[in-house]
């Protein structure tokens, strides 16, 4: 059993970066894009993991591509998550 238990939010964000800020009706193409993960409950658990906790997280996320990216983030940070052993169909991923 972890020291710590974080319940929260997990979600992915989305980041482009554009060459200069578009005028009102301007279309621009991006350069790059990126995702990482967050959300409030994901973060605080990887940063008190970082900090050398022993965390558990209770969240929900789903069995897509950005349910898999969340879930494989927080098994590399070490943060325990209990319970199935995958994302589940049945639960949303909050955005």
């Amino acid at each position: 059993m972890a020291d710590i238990l974080v319940v929260g939010s997990a979600s992915v964000d989305h980041s482009l970066v554009v060459p200069c800020l578009a005028a009102a009706g301007e279309t621009i193409r991006a350069d790059a894009f990126d995702e990482k993960i967050g959300g409030k409950g994901v973060n605080q658990a990887v940063a008190a993991a970082l900090a050398g906790g022993s965390v558990d997280i209770v969240t929900c996320i789903s069995d897509d591509r950005p349910g898999r990216l969340i879930w494989d983030t927080v098994l590399a940070e070490g943060i325990g998550v209990g319970g199935p052993a995958s994302p589940t169909r049945d639960l949303a991923l909050r955005w």
